[in-house]
């Protein structure tokens, strides 16, 4: 082997070490935006070694703008395999609102539950596909605990590997994050013709409005429920933004020319 390419970034750092120990050429892709400091460090070592990295997301890079100048850096952004992700088929007359977050403090779902108990449309239902792990346990009994007693409204699924047979019953997706990346979930879902609807964390911004498939808000309760009503009631405006979704990811994050740039980077 003479090149080694290392996904993951920052959860690599072993493969990393190795690979330069064994002197090959290495390709390494962060998808991350958050590292504890000891990490910053051996990445920051380590990075002299490396012939290129590739950042899922710009702000991606510049998180990690102190990594040695002398790989090269790429912008590769996430993408999917569209034929793995069919236009949804809606089944029910309710609204679902999806949201795909782990329990942790960067998804502010502290934010979900103000909009859930403010929204007050009873065909408005949610959907929270995420999981509570044991790290996270003390900051949910502090902060989320009326997740339990929504149940009227919400749905919360655990243990989900594979949500897109969930998602295809989302009529639109919403994150609620104080801090991402580029969500892969948001490209799923825009793959899917479901428009989305973000706070202004990582990429997002730059891929809503690649093709306008969805609306950046900020963190606050109405911006939310306003454009989630919007939706719900103008089913003109509701078709335009689907159609949108689906050409969006097909024509700018689809997996075939996300392969085509990075073999091209491999060479």
């Amino acid at each position: 082997i003479d090149k080694i390419y290392i996904a993951g970034g920052s959860s690599n750092i072993k493969s990393l070490l190795i690979s330069v120990i064994l002197k090959k050429k290495i390709y390494f892709h962060i998808h991350d935006i958050k590292s504890n400091f000891f990490i910053k460090v051996v990445l920051l070592i380590l990075s002299k070694f490396i012939k290129k990295i590739f950042f899922a997301s710009k702000c991606s890079k510049n998180y990690y703008s102190f990594l040695s100048t002398s790989p090269k850096k790429i912008i590769l952004r996430s993408s999917v395999n569209t034929d793995n992700f069919n236009v949804r088929k809606k089944k029910t007359k309710d609204f679902k609102v999806g949201i795909i977050a782990n329990i942790n403090p960067d998804k502010n779902l502290e934010l979900l539950i103000d909009i859930i108990e403010n929204i007050n449309d009873k065909d408005i239902k949610f959907e929270l596909i995420g999981n509570l792990f044991f790290s996270q346990k003390k900051y949910y009994i502090k902060n989320l605990i009326k997740l339990n007693k929504l149940k009227k409204k919400l749905t919360w699924k655990k243990n989900i590997l594979h949500p897109q047979e969930n998602m295809r019953a989302f009529d639109i997706l919403i994150s609620t994050s104080k801090r991402e990346s580029l969500p892969l979930s948001i490209i799923e879902a825009l793959s899917m013709s479901i428009p989305v609807v973000s706070t202004d964390v990582g990429d997002v911004t730059y891929v809503l409005k690649k093709k306008k498939c969805g609306f950046v808000v900020n963190a606050e309760i109405y911006e939310f429920i306003n454009i989630i009503k919007m939706l719900k009631s103008n089913k003109k405006e509701m078709l335009k933004y689907c159609l949108n979704a689906r050409k969006n990811v097909l024509n700018n994050f689809n997996i075939k020319n996300y392969k085509e740039k990075l073999e091209k980077e491999l060479i």
